[in-house]
């Protein structure tokens, strides 16, 4: 102890070698430290499913497992002194170059972004791209990262998408080869009866000619006309259905009374009606009223709905046609005591290829147009229509239409005995072509 204090020189030497020696010591455990923690993030990084690489002076340093792999580097000595040139597309190569200065100082942190990359066999893919500043022996550098795996969920899901799509497609192709092929059997069954009557006069041709045999020739021949006015129906529909998909039908906007006009076609469709022991009743809240409308496509629409309500009524049934006004509205009520319809038919009633079920059938019947185009005909006049239906209790269409005149409607005779009374009974003798002689309804 004494010679501790007595040599102050001696021990001032001693003690500054073992400062010395005591800072050696510290330097080396921390390069040491150091070196194991770089070890450590070494380990770390090249385990990252993510890929990530390390730039210095623009260069590549440093690449991971998932960089070799995602830029098709066969090792990542390959990558080793890379440029950032050599990834990035001339026309963005400035803009990277002054991302990575600017990393490079300190002053940007780079957030996800999307960029497209080259590879190193040439091709090029899209990835989300984010750096920070990174140090590596004291190296100022710049650790970019690398990720595919959003992009790959997009990626995913734009398939998944498209998948879903083709299967819709699919659905509607399949729906719409079924839709033809019902319509085709629509075509072909007025062909079959046309072609089997003919065949039957032909026969009663070759027999004599008596009164039992010109009966019956009349009977095949009104099959024939019937089945021939049914073929016309479904032709005519398929017409204005194409008009009316590629938006080329158009309103000849007329003034006419529509309180006449719907009690005309009432009165014109009698015959069928007493045909069927089904009788028609028509009200009106007033006795005239003139508005602008199409009357061919008004004509085609109560026709259509009286048609149905007709075909699907009851014997002894009965069909009630109202027209009521106000100040805003013209309202057409058809409402028949037939066999009504279920509740889950009547969302889907106007869409196209949707066809009424008779539950005295099997299986759907009409071609599945008829009330898509009645629909389509209001909505051209710029009106709704609506209906009500129970099984066993009838139904009711309700069409609303504007109670406005245009300006530039043309007017029509007041008279509408005036109008051509053999087109007009074309027209009842098409749109009741499918209307047969109801028996044993109940």
């Amino acid at each position: 102890m004494m010679r501790f204090f007595l040599g102050g020189s001696e021990m001032t030497m001693h003690t500054n070698t073992v400062n010395r020696t005591s800072s050696i010591k510290s330097k080396k455990s921390a390069y040491t430290k150091m070196h194991a923690s770089q070890l450590s993030c070494h380990d770390l990084l090249e385990y990252l499913p993510c890929a990530i690489v390390i730039f210095y002076m623009h260069r590549v340093i440093y690449a991971n497992q998932a960089a070799t792999l995602l830029l098709r580097a066969e090792t990542a000595n390959q990558l080793y002194n890379k440029e950032i040139s050599d990834f990035v597309f001339p026309d963005r190569l400035p803009e990277a170059n002054r991302r990575i200065a600017a990393i490079e100082s300190g002053s940007y942190r780079n957030p996800w972004r999307q960029e497209k990359i080259i590879l190193l066999d040439g091709e090029s893919i899209v990835v989300n791209l984010s750096s920070i500043p990174y140090t590596i022996d004291h190296k100022k550098s710049v650790m970019v990262f690398i990720d595919t795996t959003s992009l790959r969920y997009e990626h995913i899901s734009e398939l998944q998408n498209k998948v879903q799509a083709l299967e819709k497609k699919e659905k509607r192709s399949t729906t719409l080869i079924d839709q033809l092929i019902g319509i085709l059997h629509e075509l072909r069954t007025p062909l079959n009866v046309i072609f089997s009557s003919l065949q039957l006069l032909e026969i009663i041709g070759k027999e004599c000619n008596s009164q039992d045999n010109r009966t019956r020739t009349q009977k095949y021949l009104s099959y024939i006309r019937q089945n021939c006015l049914r073929l016309l129906r479904l032709i005519d529909n398929f017409i204005s259905f194409s008009k009316i998909n590629s938006e080329f039908s158009q309103l000849d906007l007329q003034q006419i009374d529509i309180i006449a006009l719907v009690e005309s076609i009432a009165l014109s469709v009698t015959e069928y009606a007493n045909q069927n022991s089904i009788s028609i009743n028509f009200t009106s809240s007033v006795s005239e009223n003139v508005i602008s409308f199409d009357p061919d496509k008004m004509e085609r629409i109560i026709l259509n709905l009286l048609s149905n309500a007709i075909k699907y009524n009851i014997r002894d049934g009965r069909v009630d046609i109202n027209v009521a006004s106000t100040s805003k509205e013209v309202i057409i009520s058809i409402k028949d005591s037939g066999i009504g319809m279920h509740e889950s038919l009547l969302q889907s009633i106007f869409t196209r290829f949707t066809q009424l079920h008779d539950s005295r059938k099997k299986d759907a019947v009409g071609s599945g147009i008829g009330l898509f185009l009645v629909k389509s005909l209001v909505e051209m006049h710029e009106g709704n229509i609506t209906v009500n239906s129970k099984i066993g209790q009838g139904s009711e269409f309700v069409i609303a239409i504007p109670n406005n005149l245009h300006s530039k409607a043309t007017p029509f005779p007041a008279n509408l005995s005036s109008v051509n009374i053999d087109k007009k009974v074309d027209k009842i003798n098409v749109a009741f072509s499918d209307v047969y002689n109801i028996k044993n309804r109940n």
